[in-house]
């Protein structure tokens, strides 16, 4: 597949900082806007779409971590864009980035999580919610798989995802009318093949991940957002109204 790699920042900075994109977090360059003009002042700033993602194509091969890291690699190479690495990940791409630092631990100068996924301790993790329209964890994974197909051959961008609540994007409040633009482009292809995969194939590369991690001395910064106080919660729900009234919702 071809694969969008978007740059941003000091063309030849301190540190090349490589953003990695949480689950469905298809316009994370855009998403981390304000945070990429603090970084980009010294720094190089490289988002990579993997597959499925962004402007990148869709892939059919499953989205194992390896996979998903051997594509990052190839893409950035491609691009022009050498190691060493500062691996920016986000939610779940924290396991992209601890794998791939495990692998070649001389392509990856330091870690940044935000709000990364734990390693499980049980087979109890994760379970599928059950819902009217999926009664079982099985009925919701024959259902993904329907849709591997779908989006393959294009027919969501076609017929949009009727449980779509009209949410507003996030973010919506501080985005320029482009930025705004590029988001809900990236957004309308919610169900891609490669996103499929990625939900199929959760549950067996996060337990393989909490098997083979191991610690190692490449630096690790942890950022977390989660609520602690009744302030954190009042500013969130602050923001989400206002990425609302942004898009006169």
């Amino acid at each position: 597949f071809k694969m969008n790699v978007y740059s941003m920042g000091a063309e030849h900075g301190r540190h090349t900082i490589v953003g990695l994109a949480g689950q469905a977090s298809y316009a994370f360059p855009v998403e981390t806007t304000e945070l990429n003009e603090l970084l980009g002042k010294e720094n190089t700033l490289v988002y990579p779409d993997r597959a499925g993602y962004g402007f990148s194509g869709d892939s059919l091969k499953p989205r194992t971590v390896e996979q998903i890291v051997e594509d990052y690699r190839t893409g950035l190479k491609n691009a022009g864009f050498e190691a060493p690495y500062v691996l920016m990940a986000h939610s779940i791409a924290d396991f992209y980035a601890l794998y791939w630092e495990m692998q070649y631990p001389d392509e990856v100068e330091a870690i940044v999580i935000l709000d990364g996924s734990i390693p499980p301790k049980s087979e109890l993790w994760q379970t599928y919610t059950v819902e009217e329209e999926f009664p079982s964890e099985d009925a919701g994974r024959t259902a993904m798989r329907r849709l591997v197909l779908r989006t393959w051959l294009g027919m969501n961008r076609l017929f949009p995802d009727r449980n779509y609540d009209g949410g507003a994007t996030q973010g919506a409040a501080t985005f320029s009318d482009e930025q705004l633009r590029l988001s809900k482009l990236c957004n309308n292809r919610f169900w891609t093949a490669a996103f499929a995969s990625e939900i199929l194939l959760e549950k067996q590369e996060v337990t393989h991940m909490g098997e083979i991690l191991h610690p190692t001395d490449t630096p690790k910064l942890y950022f977390s957002t989660l609520y602690t106080c009744e302030a954190d919660v009042r500013a969130s729900l602050e923001r989400m109204k206002a990425d609302h009234e942004a898009e006169g919702k």
